[in-house]
């Protein structure tokens, strides 16, 4: 009976060791769960931009792909002050005749220049006439040229159909006149008039597919380092050299923006 009971005992001492070992060896051995590699990826900032074919700026791609519109804009005493031409991403100044310069100012988006009245959507100008060579130089960007006349010697190109144009004769809705200023100084653009004049005149919204620009701009994170020995630099001063109005422009480091101090007194004359 003694040896029956101690059989039992040892019986259950030994399926309790063999237990207790099993149970370790299982949870020595028992591998934890790999974790996944978590993918890390840096958020682009310019997700769904493009750089402006004008200032190399990241905008919304659908307005980078968006023809500018080249408004004609006088620049003379009776002129004086224009409008929306802060709105303007590039402004060319040319001498006409005389003494006297006209500027040509490009738009990315008229329709946003600010409401100068309650009952008008974008004040620009004021207008005036074509130059030939500002019509070439608005087709250089694909634009969209508007005017309000033309000189004779201009019309046969304007009237070729290599360039789209916004006028007198074709878009005359896009343009009022005023009665703050004599005539003809006081003809102004409508910009929201203007991009429903492209579309009544069914001219193209988007830039041609090959369409590349004018500028290679550099990198708009990283400064760009000119390397040419007989670059002038330009960081500081830069002179125009036009014998009209002494046109300087100076860059302000600690504002980051550039100043005009163009003498403006000839071009008043």
């Amino acid at each position: 009976m003694k040896v029956k009971i101690i059989t039992a005992i040892l019986s259950v001492v030994l399926a309790a060791g063999a237990g207790t070992a099993i149970f370790f060896y299982m949870n020595q051995n028992k591998q934890e769960p790999k974790k996944e590699a978590v993918e890390t990826t840096t958020t682009d900032p310019y997700a769904g931009m493009a750089r402006s074919f004008l200032t190399g700026e990241y905008i919304k791609e659908k307005d980078a792909k968006r023809r500018p519109y080249a408004v004609m804009i006088n620049n003379i005493q009776d002129a004086i002050p224009q409008s929306g031409i802060s709105k303007a991403s590039i402004i060319y100044e040319s001498p006409v005749e005389g003494s006297i310069t006209r500027m040509m100012a490009l738009f990315e988006k008229p329709e946003k220049v600010n409401k100068a009245t309650p009952d008008n959507n974008g004040k620009i100008g004021s207008v005036r006439s074509c130059r030939i060579y500002f019509a070439y130089m608005a087709n250089e960007w694909d634009a969209i040229y508007c005017h309000f006349g033309q000189s004779k010697y201009a019309k046969r190109f304007l009237k070729s159909g290599k360039l789209d144009v916004i006028n007198s004769w074709k878009g005359q809705n896009a343009y009022y006149r005023t009665s703050d200023k004599p005539a003809p100084h006081n003809c102004y653009a409508d910009g929201k008039k203007l991009t429903q004049q492209r579309k009544k005149l069914k001219y193209r919204k988007n830039h041609k597919e090959s369409y590349g620009g004018h500028f290679n701009f550099a990198d708009i994170d990283k400064p760009y380092e000119i390397t040419d020995p007989n670059a002038k630099d330009a960081s500081k001063k830069v002179v125009v050299g036009y014998n009209y109005n002494n046109a300087t422009y100076k860059y302000n480091a600690d504002k980051k923006s550039i100043i005009d101090t163009s003498m403006v007194q000839s071009i008043l004359m």
